[in-house]
């Protein structure tokens, strides 16, 4: 009779062909036929959480430790597997690993080829404008002394300094330093899965979030960069205006149509001139009923490459305010801000701005006559991840007095850039003038943008600057824009370092952050989290039920599962998806907006659990949007199908 062992190496010499799923990636290898043996490891104070690691570049899986191998499988990059057993031959940890937890292992890893994860959640750097780069740190206590010495506004900057030109100490903690530059996770993608969270609450009274991570490089294969400033000069701008055309907008079309001639006939055959193109869409409200509207969004002058000014003027000659009023005040401005992000043309560009013009606040998301159905967050989590940055002129006119504190909140949120001040700019009685000048400092920021990038340099920053000033706030985006641009030509990694302790704010300043959290999701898996969201906000619709903490539950389950593994189940009775919850959530680092409601709160209130409900409907919407840009998801190897490719989801955008 076989033992266990025995029998499990003559599957594997079997070699049959069996396609299998690891968490993020679906690969085929030489394995067993899928047999019931026994199930994974728990992970350490846990009941029911197993633990999973997620395979380096390198990794190999073995029959045998220590190369006592017969047969030997090389998963995808970043593959992520179940650790079923552990052990340590010749001073080398293995892991006997296996793809699915109800089936068999399929061979042995050594413990440096893979980093442990229990969950899908990664960090990347956040913008780096305006703060000291992260400092990553050799182990937990002494990343907690550094922060909490009270010399910290004179050492970080002087470590800071010491790492970037590689002369720290011998016994410094400081074991690597964020790259230079802004490394744009959705165009340059890599990993910094995290390992641990915790919140500390530091000695100078504030309290900080403390995570281990380790750093896993996509390419492996760096590009030697072009200087900065010969890069600088081949950096290309789009600005898209969207502007409001109803009928109280007539002046302002006008005054935009003034302010652009302008600076056309600044830059017109100037070098300047050569990097920046201008676009136009005029937005009203929903046509139903009212067909003298004539349409909702239209696209009056798109983005072009090489730039055609004089086109564009033509063009935007044809912008004419609505003959009749829209129904109500507020109009259907997201579905102009959709129409501008969906351009295809701003492949060609490389810092893009949205400036919209409105006297109007916007439709809600659930709105019969809302084109998009989507939140101003939303939108602003879209546009954000396409390298958009939008800001809005909002015109304070006296007729809309009533409405503009509701409007100003949405804009607030749609013009959300970094943790600095919103790039909204309101204009005081609506008054025309003041608009035009507005628009004047507008352009003329970001054609100075254009200017120092032609020079080699980049734009200078006043960190004393009022961050509700234009100047100062669209300087704050164009320097962004560029260490965006930068980092993308010169091919910038992050540092290959296998596990690093540091806090997730900025350095010296607790309010800011210094990294953002993701969850990993490949297409098939948001695509499954859709379907499942929409069954449960129908079975919410429709079932008087949604009030219990049952449903509670299982909303919470899809959602915490999909950030534990990826991984829920579609269910008829949804009787599944609860199984997300105990260890599955405690475990998380980060809760998203739905995970971190109480049941209690969400028994007590029909409004309550009505406005949350609108908001996973919301980002549902903004799923599908992602789910159908192509640029935005990312193979991990060459040949994986597009089901497979992955993308980086802000948790902002998780329910």
């Amino acid at each position: 009779m076989m033992t266990n062992e025995s029998n499990r190496l003559s599957k594997l010499k079997m070699g049959l062909i069996t396609c299998l799923i690891g968490g993020l990636l679906l690969f085929c290898i030489a394995a067993p036929s899928v047999v019931a043996y026994g199930q994974p490891r728990l992970a350490e104070g846990y009941n029911s959480l197993f633990e999973r690691v997620l395979t380096r570049p390198d990794a190999s899986i073995l029959s045998a430790p220590e190369g006592a191998a017969d047969s030997v499988v090389n998963p995808p990059p970043f593959t992520v597997l179940y650790v079923f057993d552990r052990a340590e031959t010749g001073g080398e940890a293995w892991a006997e690993v296996g793809p699915a937890i109800a089936g068999d292992p399929i061979g042995w890893v050594p413990n440096d080829q893979v980093v442990e994860w229990n969950h899908q959640m990664v960090l990347s750097f956040a913008n780096p404008v305006g703060r000291l780069p992260v400092l990553l740190f050799e182990d937990r206590p002494s990343t907690v002394a550094f922060f909490e010495d009270e010399a910290l506004p004179v050492i970080g900057p002087e470590t800071v300094e010491a790492a970037r030109n590689e002369a720290l100490p011998a016994d410094s903690p400081v074991i690597s330093i964020e790259p230079e530059g802004y490394i744009n996770i959705e165009s340059n993608l890599y990993l910094l899965p995290i390992l641990s969270a915790e919140q500390v609450f530091l000695a100078s009274g504030t309290r900080g979030r403390l995570v281990e991570i380790a750093s896993l490089p996509i390419d492996e294969d760096p590009i030697t960069p072009p200087p900065e400033e010969e890069a600088l000069e081949d950096l290309r701008a789009g600005v898209v205006f969207v502007v409001d055309t109803t009928r109280s907008m007539d002046p302002y079309i006008e005054r935009t149509r003034e302010a652009i001639a302008d600076v056309f006939d600044q830059i017109r055959g100037s070098e300047i001139g050569d990097r920046v193109s201008f676009g136009m869409i005029g937005f009203r409200d929903s046509t139903e009923g009212v067909d003298e509207l004539e349409y909702v969004s239209r696209t009056y002058a798109p983005l072009q490459w090489p730039p055609d000014h004089d086109g564009f003027r033509d063009a935007i000659e044809e912008v004419e305010a609505a003959v009749v009023s829209s129904r109500g005040y507020n109009e259907d401005g997201l579905a102009g801000i959709d129409a501008a992000i969906n351009m295809a043309e701003w492949r060609d560009f490389d810092a893009r701005l949205i400036i919209f013009v409105s006297d109007a606040g916007l439709r809600a998301p659930d709105d019969p006559r809302s084109a998009t159905g989507l939140r101003p967050e939303e939108m602003n989590g879209i546009a954000i991840e396409n390298g958009i940055a939008i800001s809005v002129l909002h015109l304070l006119t006296p007729i809309g007095e009533a409405y503009h504190p509701a409007a100003t909140d949405q804009y607030l949120a749609l013009a959300a850039f970094d943790s600095r001040a919103p790039l909204y700019f309101p204009v005081a009685n609506g008054d025309v003038h003041q608009f035009g000048v507005q628009v004047d400092r507008l352009v003329e920021a970001l054609t100075g943008l254009i200017g120092d990038s032609l020079a080699g340099r980049l734009v200078e920053i006043d960190p004393d600057a009022d961050p509700e000033d234009i100047e100062g706030a669209i300087a704050f985006v164009a320097r962004a824009m560029q260490l965006a641009y930068l980092a993308r030509v010169s091919g910038t990694d992050v540092p290959d370092v296998f596990r690093a302790w540091t806090f997730d704010h900025a350095m010296g300043d607790p309010t800011r952050k210094a990294l953002d959290v993701r969850v990993l999701l490949t297409r098939n898996q948001l695509s499954n989290l859709s379907e499942i969201l929409n069954r449960l906000l129908e079975t919410a619709r429709a079932d008087d039920s949604i009030g219990s903490t049952d449903f509670f539950d299982m909303l919470r389950g899809a959602i915490g599962g999909m950030m534990i593994d990826g991984d829920v189940t579609v269910s008829n009775d949804f009787e599944t998806l609860g199984q997300a919850l105990g260890d599955y959530l405690d475990v998380l680092p980060y809760s998203s907006e739905v995970l971190g409601i109480s049941a209690d709160r969400w028994t007590e209130s029909a409004a309550f659990r009505d406005d949350v409900l609108d908001g996973v409907e919301s980002k549902l919407r903004a799923y599908r949007m992602i789910f159908s840009n192509v640029d935005l998801w990312t193979p991990l190897y060459e040949g994986a199908p597009e089901g497979e490719h992955v993308y980086p989801m802000p948790i902002d955008l998780m329910p």
